[in-house]
């Protein structure tokens, strides 16, 4: 019966020092709890973008403005991108991550998304990429000009409650975009109690 209560408080002492060492390790844990995709095989960018290009079913011949369709690429569909016949009127793409709003306390996470080879031929153009932070610096651009799977850490310099990122492109295509984001989360009264508890 010693043998037994002995045993049961190894196991006890094992909980409270694992329980333990995670809060030593940081008062605040970082976990992803947001995953974002969009495979472009559905029409969810319309609702899912907070600001983007007109969205059409065929791209006329002649269009002054920026204009975005869905296409087939090589193996499925993808977003093209067209920029109009006026001066600086490539079409855009613009998401603020979580969709559903803000979330206090993003502190990073990972961008990734496809250039595909579309239209059965390789892109025609440029994709410029721009990522910005609410509240905070540490934001980029980048340009693409060949197919290729592309991803970026994202590092607000302090965390931040939205993501934004902003796609400009003309004669280029998207597909397979995803977002994760991990957030700070404090540890709370309830769980200092419980350790306190078992401490005892």
């Amino acid at each position: 019966m010693q043998k037994l209560i002995a045993s049961r408080t190894s196991v006890g002492l094992l909980a409270l020092l694992l329980v333990l060492g995670a809060v030593a390790s940081g008062i605040q844990e970082a976990r992803a709890d947001y995953v974002y995709f969009d495979d472009f095989s559905e029409d969810d960018a319309v609702n899912d973008s907070y600001w983007h290009s007109p969205f059409v079913e065929e791209v006329p011949p002649v269009h002054l403005e920026g204009l975005l369709a869905y296409i087939d690429g090589i193996n499925e569909r993808a977003l093209g991108f067209y920029d109009g016949f006026e001066p600086n009127s490539e079409a855009y793409l613009s998401y603020s991550f979580p969709i559903e709003g803000a979330s206090p306390g993003i502190e990073g996470g990972i961008l990734r998304f496809e250039v595909p080879i579309a239209w059965h031929r390789p892109p025609q153009g440029l994709l410029i990429l721009t990522v910005s932070y609410e509240g905070a610096s540490g934001g980029f651009t980048d340009t693409m000009t060949n197919a290729g799977v592309f991803e970026y850490a994202l590092t607000p310099s302090v965390p931040c409650e939205r993501v934004y990122v902003h796609f400009v492109a003309g004669g280029m295509a998207l597909d397979d975009l995803s977002v994760t984001l991990c957030s700070t989360t404090p540890v709370d009264d309830a769980t200092w109690s419980g350790i306190k508890a078992l401490y005892r």
